[in-house]
């Protein structure tokens, strides 16, 4: 899923609110998420920490880790200090993590 929605995210012909919204729609505590979907055919250009969460499959205690480690570039928003991670960035985020994971495995090659 991460794979397709990063592939497809840059030409818009998938919309990341179908992914978030089936996602959000089963996550365990409903008020973790306290924002209102995109409009219809508009993609978002910050996303939320839960909306992050989605896109990378993880936990969103996970993403707010490499948010508050500045591994993930994020910002925070408003007077109640919410955080975003704007879009281009993830990308380039996302884009880095499989070239240094490509680094890695040539330094460390299988045994077998």
């Amino acid at each position: 899923m991460l794979r397709d929605a990063h592939q497809t995210m840059g030409n818009g012909s998938v919309l990341l609110e179908s992914v978030v919204s089936a996602k959000m729609s089963v996550m365990s505590d409903p008020l973790e998420c306290h924002d209102d979907p995109p409009a219809a055919g508009v993609e978002p250009r910050l996303y939320s920490m839960p909306e992050v969460a989605v896109l990378l499959s993880t936990s969103v205690a996970q993403v707010r880790s490499l948010v508050r480690s500045g591994d993930l570039p994020a910002m925070r928003l408003g007077g109640r200090g919410q955080w975003r991670v704007d879009r281009a960035r993830l990308e380039v985020w996302i884009d880095t993590q499989h070239e240094a994971t490509q680094s890695w495995i040539k330094d460390n090659p299988f045994p077998g």
